[in-house]
C-alpha cells in the first residue's frame, strides 16, 4: 500500500526564562513526595477561556555582570510530540547529565501526551485540556479546558496548535483561540507543523493540511478505507501518513505518490530522515523505505511487535521492540545492539547529543549510552510515563499517567 508523505521543517527557538512557582516536588530518591498538591480538573465549556495564573513570586533580578561570557548550552525546540515534523525524536542539545529534579509539577488529571515546548514555553496535555508551563522552573501559565479528548499538541513561534472536539489555533501567551477547524469532523491523531502547514489524520479518514496563519485548508488526502490513521510525519517535500497497514508518501496538497503495504498493522507514526523513510510494524519488522518513490532500501525482523516511532540519530537508528531498546544502521538496517531495560513496556526513544532517554510503565525514565545502551541513570517519576520524553537544552522533561510533569537536569 503507498504512503503519505507531507512538509515539515524543524523550529528551532532560543530557550528563555518562565516564571512562576512550583506545584510540587520530588523526593531526593527521585520518588514523588506525598504532599504534591493536585490543581484540579480544568473546567470544561463549550468555548474556554485561558485563564492566566501568573505566580507572585518575581524572578530575582540579576546585580552583577560576569567578567566573562558563560558559554550556555544550547537551546532548540521540541516543538512536536516526537521533537520534529519528522517524528525524527533527535536534537542535538545536551540533555540531562545526571538526572537531578529541577522541578516537578502535578496537573491533577491524567498527562495524555508528552511535553512539547517553544522558548520558554512547555505545554502539556491532559484529558480535557492544556497547560502552559515555564520550561525553567514549572511555573503555571495558563490552563484551557476543551470539549473532547485532546491529543498530542504542536507549537510555532506564534501559535499552539491543540487536538480536540475541532483543531484549535492558541495563542502560546494567553491560551485564548484565534482560529478554530472542524474540518473532517476534527482530529483523531496528534498533529505534525512544517512549512506554515498543520497536518493531521481527520475523523472522516482522510488527512487535511491548514494554514497555521488562518485555519484555510490547503491539502486534503484521499480517502483511507480501513481508518485508523496515525499522526503524519512531513519533510517539507512529502507527508507520510500510517493507516491500518499501509504506508502512503502523500504531496504538500494531499495528493498520493506511492504506496506501501506492511503486511501488519503499523501502530506507530511514520519516521522521515533523509531519503528514508522508517516504519515499524507490529509483527516485528522495520522497514526502510525511499521518501520519493515508495521503494523497500531494506527490511529487519526484530522478533517482536514494534510499537513506537523509529527514533534517528546521526549514529544510527533506534526503537522499541516487545521489551528490549534496539539500535540499527540506518543505512542497512542491521541490528548493533539490543538491550533490555527495565522490566516493563517502553516509550518512544528521544536522543540528545551523547544520550538517550527512554520513560517506563515501570514509573522511571532512563539515561542511556547510545553506543551500547548501557543504562547511566534512572529515577523514579511517581507513575508510568506518557510516551517518549522530551530533551530541551540541559533538561529532559516527562509527563506520566498520574499528571505529574518533571524536568530533570
Amino acid at each position: 500500500m503507498p504512503k503519505l508523505y507531507v512538509r515539515r521543517d524543524i523550529v528551532r527557538a532560543v530557550g528563555g526564562v518562565g516564571l512562576l512557582g512550583l506545584a510540587g516536588c520530588l523526593g531526593d530518591d527521585g520518588t514523588v513526595d506525598a504532599d504534591v498538591p493536585a490543581t484540579g480538573d480544568p473546567t470544561a465549556t463549550p468555548q474556554p477561556t485561558a485563564t492566566a495564573t501568573p505566580d507572585a513570586t518575581p524572578t530575582p533580578d540579576p546585580t552583577e555582570t560576569p567578567d566573562e561570557t558563560v558559554e550556555q548550552p544550547t537551546v532548540t525546540a521540541w516543538s512536536q510530540v516526537y521533537g520534529t515534523a519528522g517524528n525524527t525524536g533527535s536534537t542535538t542539545d545536551v540533555g540531562a547529565s545526571t538526572g537531578t529534579v529541577r522541578w516537578t509539577v502535578a496537573l491533577g488529571e491524567s498527562a495524555t501526551t508528552p511535553p512539547v515546548t517553544f522558548g520558554e514555553r512547555l505545554f502539556v496535555a491532559t484529558r480535557t485540556g492544556l497547560h502552559a508551563l515555564g520550561r525553567t522552573d514549572g511555573a503555571r501559565l495558563w490552563s484551557r479546558s476543551f470539549g473532547g479528548t485532546v491529543r498530542a499538541p504542536a507549537c510555532t513561534d506564534g501559535t499552539v496548535l491543540v487536538a480536540a472536539d475541532r483543531l484549535y489555533a492558541l495563542s502560546p501567551a494567553t491560551g485564548e483561540t484565534e482560529w478554530s477547524s472542524t474540518v473532517g469532523g476534527g482530529p483523531v491523531t496528534g498533529l505534525t507543523v512544517g512549512e506554515g502547514v498543520v497536518y493531521f489524520g481527520a475523523a472522516d479518514a482522510k488527512v487535511y493540511g491548514l494554514s497555521v496563519a488562518d485555519g484555510s485548508q490547503v491539502a486534503r488526502s484521499a480517502l483511507f478505507p480501513f481508518g485508523d490513521i496515525r499522526m503524519p510525519a512531513a519533510d517539507g517535500e512529502y507527508v507520510f501518513v500510517a493507516a491500518a497497514s499501509n504506508v502512503a508518501g502523500l504531496n504538500t496538497r494531499g495528493a498520493q505518490v506511492w504506496k506501501y503495504e506492511a503486511g501488519a498493522t503499523v501502530t506507530a507514526p511514520p519516521t522521515v530522515a533523509g531519503d528514508t523513510v522508517y516504519v515499524g510494524v507490529t509483527n516485528g519488522d522495520v522497514v526502510g523505505i525511499d521518501r520519493a518513490t515508495g521503494a523497500v532500501q531494506w527490511t529487519t525482523d526484530l522478533g517482536g511487535s514494534v510499537s513506537t516511532p523509529v527514533t534517528v540519530g546521526a549514529d544510527g537508528l533506534f526503537v522499541v521492540s516487545g521489551d528490549s531498546l534496539v539500535k540499527l544502521e540506518s543505512g542497512t538496517g542491521r541490528v548493533e545492539w539490543t538491550e533490555r531495560v527495565g522490566d516493563a513496556p517502553l516509550t518512544a526513544v528521544a536522543h540528545a547529543a551523547d544520550s538517550l532517554y527512554v520513560g517506563s510503565a515501570d514509573s522511571r525514565v532512563y539515561a542511556l549510552d547510545p553506543t551500547n545502551g548501557a543504562v547511566r541513570w534512572s529515577k523514579k517519576t511517581g507513575q508510568p510515563v506518557v510516551d517518549g520524553p522530551a530533551v530541551v537544552g540541559d533538561a529532559v522533561y516527562t509527563a506520566t499517567s498520574g499528571g505529574t510533569v518533571t524536568a530533570f537536569a
